[in-house]
């Protein structure tokens, strides 16, 4: 088994913070941040490494073996109240970005059965069973993946249909999965949609931006053991890592910030599909050339970043989505979300 790769950077004597990320064209300002010199700018040691999926990610926040990583908003709220694992009290002073997200169908799936009312039901009835469901997947049960595939099947009035299953499967297997025949569709973040798009295997049926657009995506999850014993390291990791989305989002960069993507071992094999929704032009397969969404990924704006009540909202939402709470349980609103330490970074900026 080949180790996931880990980018070393000591700028200082100071110790090592460990930060971890899966690779995604939205792990930009982890990327931005430890190649344009924004951890060493801010006096940070850092050590970042590349994982093959959230769960991963989940583990080694849980297990002390990552301080801090790039997350999907749901996990780290999941991973802080014992959701579906051991309970690690976590921070979140960060949003790392906005939207990113597409549902990618197969091709075995004619995208004229949307044009009628109930033209997807009647396609279920006609195609599957409870013993054969076409199954979804997304990236995760506390995502806002998961949240977004369960919203676009209730706008298509099939949500609780007993011919659908939904699964779980780590980003850069969905494409596989569904050249396979494994699943039927999935919703995941860039690249992996438009990867399946111009390999002809899938075509893009909806995106984030259209189904909730300016949702939390990614944010920065620390440990609350980090917070408490180097506090003076997350202000100076928080602060890097939201210059780092002030230069991402700023179009005049992409090119740049798609320089650093496709040199990451997890992103140089298919780096023919990372320009698309950088520059906001997606491939949507099947009848469609393109989609023109400017702001299908936002990694900077004063709403987007600032882990306020509103992103708190949408982020319990998607956990209570997830299905993994245990009957009873309830989400009490807590201290995960440190705007004091957001407010801080943007007054250093």
């Amino acid at each position: 088994m080949v180790a996931p790769p880990v980018s070393e950077h000591h700028p200082s004597d100071g110790r090592l913070i460990r930060i971890g990320y899966v690779p995604l064209i939205d792990c930009a300002p982890i990327v931005v941040a430890r190649e344009k010199g924004f951890f060493k700018k801010h006096g940070l040691s850092v050590v970042t490494s590349q994982q093959p999926g959230w769960a991963t990610i989940r583990e080694k926040l849980v297990h002390a073996e990552l301080d801090a990583a790039q997350c999907l908003g749901p996990l780290a709220l999941a991973i802080h109240h014992g959701v579906g694992t051991i309970p690690k009290d976590m921070v979140v002073p960060l949003v790392l970005s906005a939207n990113g997200n597409g549902i990618t169908l197969s091709n075995s799936i004619p995208e004229t059965i949307f044009d009628e009312e109930d033209g997807f039901t009647q396609y279920l009835e006609e195609n599957h069973s409870k013993e054969k469901p076409l199954t979804l997947a997304s990236v995760h049960p506390c995502s806002s993946h998961h949240s977004l595939l369960l919203l676009w099947l209730q706008k298509n009035k099939v949500l609780s249909h007993p011919f659908i299953n939904v699964i779980s499967l780590p980003p850069e297997t969905m494409m596989r999965n569904l050249a396979h025949g494994h699943i039927g569709g999935f919703c995941v973040g860039e690249p992996w949609n438009s990867v399946a798009i111009k390999k002809g295997i899938g075509w893009c049926v909806s995106t984030s931006v259209e189904l909730s657009n300016g949702h939390p995506e990614k944010v920065l999850a620390a440990t609350q053991f980090f917070a408490s014993q180097r506090p003076n390291d997350l202000r100076s990791l928080t602060i890097a890592l939201l210059e780092a989305c002030q230069f991402c989002q700023d179009h005049a960069n992409r090119a740049e910030v798609l320089s650093f993507l496709s040199a990451e071992p997890g992103l140089q094999s298919i780096q023919e599909s990372l320009p698309y929704s950088l520059s906001g032009r997606l491939p949507s397969g099947g009848l469609h050339g393109e989609r023109m969404l400017p702001d299908f990924h936002i990694f900077h704006n004063e709403q987007v970043n600032a882990p306020n009540s509103l992103t708190a909202s949408w982020l319990r939402e998607g956990v209570r989505h997830s299905g993994l709470l245990r009957k009873g349980q309830e989400l009490k609103k807590d201290s995960i979300f440190r705007m004091d330490l957001f407010e801080e970074a943007q007054s250093h900026l």
